[in-house]
């Protein structure tokens, strides 16, 4: 069949005709990477090549694929045919040759070192890892690196490519695949050196729950990688997690069951394999005064001595500082524990269970429980507070102060008032915590206010009132100071109350009298000193002090006036004086019996000594009128009579 510009012929493979033409190869085989190359024959002109004829394409297809190129390197191994299209005179002749292209990859693979089933010496055994272009190796030649040369293996043998040495040490393996044919391909070689000694098995030092997984601490031959196994069933499965010697393996979604776990030397041998470890889970359950810790007994099977039993630990709410060591169990059965050392309502308490043993091949290994954590519970009455202080603070309001010592680190103080002791009493408020509360609700300067507490726990347990606690009310009920005597201290009384005198300017404490047991006060009416006094009461006992309201007593002013004097120069009543208390002005002014002023002055010392214009007044009735001014400024006014004697 010809091939030029006429009518196209489909689906013909022009190998299978004589087609005329013809052409040499360099080589009938060449390796990847490498140029197959032709030579047509004498008398071709206009000669082409199609290095990938598939056998079925058409003529003009042909001429679109056609190089004239005479060299062509294949990108994959495989047998290939070139078609030749080419010119012989007027006449267009074809030929066919087939070329082989023969791999040169890299084989890969992993090796496992394990002791020698005879007992003398180890075994290696390579796990190699083929593709669809190693498959078509005919054999591998394997150097193992111990002077004994290369040692040929068909490919039909690659799941069972082993050696055994004799000693110990590290060998540069060399491997290469080859064929059976001289190609005279060089392939790559893979070279690892291969560390051949005994090895460790690796084991699990620590397991460690953590709630919604676990944390395993691993131990290994240096250099090993070392992966996970989980058991699953009756059988342990891969995990796909690995870690080194020192490192630590973390797995998710354990949940709270069991689980079992052991380390496997990745590519290792089956003697490579840690022992089984299991998990443990503890749960805790709240009672009176009393916390129950249980769990199921170890279940792992790789163990052969239960070194240390198990451990409890705890920790108490807010405490600091390493867990306290609360019991140690001593036999692998043991599942449950009564704590009730201590237990406070509304307390958290957290435990961690632990245990210690020896594996079947003589490694420690500590096993942890995830914590869990329960709140105290107690049926008990908190005890009642005994030492209470009521008291009128500096800004007004009444403070209820519990000073009983012993109190737990978390309660809270119910506040009951009432009107007198007898009661009835009625809860108020409350406090968390604190030893001191405030009353917003009432005006000190009113009455007193008696008061009860009652402690009450966290679990919602309340203890009996305390006795009550009034506080001091001054006031005045005379014509002095008086206050309340009922105690604002339990236990005990009042040893004796102190009176504080304050200036009332400044507010500031310039005199304190002693009163004993004493609940009234009367001010002395000779003190000049000021018209007003600001007092308190201070209340005091072997427990503490206790203050009262501020009080402010005002004495009103005061005028003395004789009803008649006798001017009769004996010493005696020759001046019509008036005298006067807390006056800070003064005005006085006399009246003849027309109502005309005869005598007028603003002196308290000075005043009228019987004459008008100097003379003698007559004996008779005069009026007068007394103008003052206290020294609070308040304005005082009297009229009437006073009688002159001769």
């Amino acid at each position: 069949m010809s091939i030029g510009t006429g009518n196209q012929t489909f689906g013909q493979n022009l190998c299978n005709t004589p087609g005329g033409g013809g052409f040499t190869l360099a080589a009938p085989s060449i390796c990847l990477g490498k140029s197959v190359v032709v030579t047509p024959d004498a008398g071709l002109a206009n000669d082409s090549y199609v290095y990938l004829y598939d056998g079925v394409a058409s003529v003009s297809a042909l001429a679109a694929q056609a190089i004239t190129n005479r060299g062509f390197q294949y990108a994959q191994p495989g047998s290939y045919t070139i078609l030749q299209l080419a010119s012989k005179g007027a006449t267009g002749v074809t030929a066919c040759q087939v070329v082989t292209v023969y791999p040169t990859s890299k084989l890969e693979y992993t090796y496992q070192i394990c002791p020698s089933p005879t007992g003398a010496g180890y075994t290696v055994k390579l796990n190699f890892t083929l593709d669809a272009i190693t498959k078509t190796y005919d054999r591998i030649e394997v150097n193992w690196g111990d002077g004994q040369g290369v040692k040929s293996y068909p490919m039909s043998s690659v799941g069972n490519i082993s050696y055994t040495y004799t000693n110990p040490g590290n060998y540069l393996v060399q491997v290469n695949g080859a064929f059976n044919v001289n190609v005279g391909c060089i392939t790559e070689k893979n070279i690892q050196s291969i560390p051949v000694r005994p090895k460790d098995k690796p084991v699990i030092t620590t397991l460690t729950s953590t709630g919604a997984g676990a944390k395993i601490d691993v131990q290994a031959t240096p250099g090993d990688v070392v992966e996970l196994l989980q058991k699953n069933g009756a059988t342990f499965q891969p995990t796909g997690l690995t870690a080194t010697n020192g490192a630590s393996i973390s797995v998710s979604g354990t949940g709270g069951a069991t689980q079992c776990f052991q380390l496997q030397v990745k590519g290792g041998c089956a003697t490579e394999l840690s022992d089984e470890v299991c998990t443990l889970n503890l749960s805790a359950v709240a009672g009176n005064q009393q916390n129950t810790l249980t769990w199921q007994p170890y279940e792992g099977k790789g163990y052969v001595a239960f070194a240390s039993g198990y451990s409890i630990s705890r920790t108490d709410n807010g405490a600091t500082g390493a867990p306290s060591q609360i019991t140690t169990p001593s036999t692998v059965s043991t599942k449950q524990l009564v704590d009730n050392n201590g237990i406070q309502c509304g307390v958290q308490y957290c435990y961690t269970l632990q245990a210690r043993m020896l594996t079947v091949s003589g490694f420690p290994t500590t096993v942890i429980s995830s914590p869990v954590c329960v709140t105290g519970q107690s049926a008990a009455l908190p005890a009642a507070p005994t030492n209470l202080q009521v008291s009128v603070a500096d800004n007004g309001q009444i403070e209820v102060r519990n000073v009983t010592a012993g109190l737990p680190t978390s309660f809270t103080m119910l506040v009951l008032r009432a009107d007198s002791p007898a009661g009835p009493f009625q809860q108020i408020g409350s406090v968390s915590n604190s030893t001191v509360f405030k009353d917003p609700g009432v005006n000190p300067n009113d009455r007193s206010y008696c008061y009860q507490i009652v402690f009450q726990n966290n679990c919602g347990n309340v203890s009996t009132p305390s006795k009550p606690v009034c506080s001091v009310w001054l006031g005045s009920l005379s014509t002095g100071i008086d206050w309340t005597a009922d105690s604002p201290f339990t236990p005990g009384t009042v040893s004796r109350y102190v009176l504080e005198i304050y200036d009332t300017g400044t507010n500031t404490l310039y005199k304190e009298i002693p009163l004993g047991g004493n609940t009234h006060y009367e001010p002395d009416p000779n003190d000049q000193s000021t018209q007003t006094f600001r007092y308190r009461i201070r209340a005091e006992s072997a427990t503490g002090e206790s203050t009262s309201n501020y009080f402010e007593l005002k004495r009103n002013a005061s005028i003395f006036v004789p009803t008649a004097f006798t001017p009769n120069g004996d010493g005696q009543n020759d001046r019509f004086l008036v005298l006067g208390t807390f006056l800070d002005n003064f005005e006085m002014i006399i009246y003849s019996r027309w109502g005309d002023p005869i005598y007028q002055t603003t002196s308290l010392t000075e005043g009228w000594d019987g004459n008008v214009g100097g003379q003698q007044a007559p004996a008779g009735t005069y009026a007068y009128r007394i103008n003052v001014r206290d020294k609070d400024g308040q304005q005082i006014v009297k009229r009437g009579t006073i009688t002159l004697l001769r």
